[in-house]
């Protein structure tokens, strides 16, 4: 469901980067498949593996939708706009 979805949007778009469109995929089917786990019968290991997968993936969806730069230290897409504006 979310690859036909996020093809769609990719396909109107028409942009060329592929790896936001793989990271997103990979994000969402992450956390459905969260969602879906039964936590009472589920390793602990496993389940901090998933949280460090999805922050991941996260971060460097983030960092290829430019939203994250990374200068002089982490600022964020609105903070750099901030500072623009502010001389």
């Amino acid at each position: 469901m979310e690859l036909i979805a996020s093809l769609v949007e990719y396909l109107k778009v028409g942009s060329k980067n592929y790896v936001k469109v793989i990271t997103e995929i990979a994000l969402i089917a992450t956390v459905r498949h969260l969602l879906a786990i039964d936590f009472e019968h589920m390793n602990a290991n496993v389940l901090f593996g998933l949280s460090a997968l999805i922050f991941v993936l996260g971060l460097f969806f983030l960092l290829a939708t430019k939203q994250i730069s990374f200068n002089n230290g982490m600022t964020t897409k609105n903070e750099n706009s901030e500072e623009n504006k502010n001389g």
